[in-house]
């Protein structure tokens, strides 16, 4: 009974999960799946190197990424009500899953006690229940924030782990070159999460502004807070490599290019109240073309293009009441 019981959870969990990665490959669609591939692989090339210079650091980037995926699922309370008592045991198979690749590659570099520690850290995940809510509702605020850049303040309150792990491994582990850096782009992508979020005609047409004067607004609140949660990275790695400065100048820019892009496409394309997710893709593109040196001026074009159609779109609701 109790075995035909744990194949029923385990099929219609499968049948579950098989259902939802069927639906957002058919929203994705073919061509940009093939896209997402050509520019996926050069990042995935560097993020597999990081096994063979420095596997510490690539088994502690994979368990602080699992682990904020599990604080953050939102599925704990269905997975606990309807697969009682398995719920555990499911977070495990797909923690391992999830982490398989980069355990093979582990072995591959011939690292077994790196790749033991990722199987023990992994196992551990879904043990991991702790509230933040205190702390959240303190890092919702951003004083240095005015209280209209309610995008700004809401972004970090759903990712502050995230960034907290970045801020703290990006200073600590400064010492090496390339940590800082990549920490520092890293940031820049999980900040811009939340601009693909339309807010309603009445949150834009409260400025009475005129576009360029509004995307100013977004530009300056947006990159203060991107300034201000890279500063100890930028600090930390002018105090080990100040002689290579220019390098981390040119990944700040390119960290200012993708959070002006995130805004100039939602505004390009902004309906009030939608959500527009095909933006995640543009994006991943924009920043793809930073990691293929013949691509890098691409996303500057983009700049240009997306800064002029998101003023001309704008145009429609900033004066609405003209």
């Amino acid at each position: 009974m109790k075995r035909n019981r744990l194949q029923h959870v385990a099929v219609s969990f499968l049948n579950i999960r098989l259902l939802q990665t069927g639906r957002i490959l058919n929203e994705i669609g073919i061509i940009r799946i093939l896209i997402l591939l050509v520019f996926g692989l050069p990042l995935l090339a560097i993020m597999a190197n990081l096994f063979f210079a420095v596997p510490w650091l690539a088994v502690g980037f994979v368990i602080f990424s699992i682990a904020s995926l599990q604080l953050h699922r939102k599925d704990r309370q269905f997975l606990k009500t309807y697969f009682s008592p398995y719920a555990k045991a499911i977070y495990h198979i797909e923690y391992q899953v999830l982490g398989l690749p980069a355990l093979l590659l582990l072995l591959v570099a011939k690292h077994p006690l790196h790749a033991g520690v990722l199987v023990v850290g992994l196992s551990l995940i879904p043990y991991l229940d702790i509230q933040f809510s205190g702390f959240r509702s303190g890092f919702r605020r951003l004083h240095f924030l005015p209280a209209t850049a309610f995008e700004q303040k809401s972004g970090p309150r759903e990712s502050y782990l995230m960034l907290l792990c970045l801020m703290f491994l990006g200073a600590l582990l400064a010492k090496l070159i390339y940590v800082p850096l990549i920490g520092i782009f890293l940031l820049n992508i999980v900040l811009v999460t939340n601009q693909i979020i339309c807010e309603t005609n009445l949150m834009i047409n409260v400025f009475s502004w005129s576009p360029r004067k509004f995307l100013m607004h977004k530009f300056q609140h947006q990159l203060t807070l991107a300034l201000v949660l890279c500063l100890p990275m930028n600090i930390s790695f002018l105090l080990f490599h100040g002689s290579h400065w220019y390098i981390l100048l040119a990944v700040n820019i390119i960290g200012i290019v993708i959070q002006c892009l995130a805004i100039c496409f939602k505004y390009a394309f902004y309906t009030p109240g939608t959500t527009l997710t095909g933006n995640k893709l543009l994006l991943g593109l924009a920043a793809g073309c930073f990691l293929i040196v013949f691509l890098a001026p691409i996303p500057f074009v983009m700049l240009v293009s997306y800064y002029i159609k998101a003023q001309k779109n704008l145009k429609r609701y900033l004066y609405v009441s003209h």
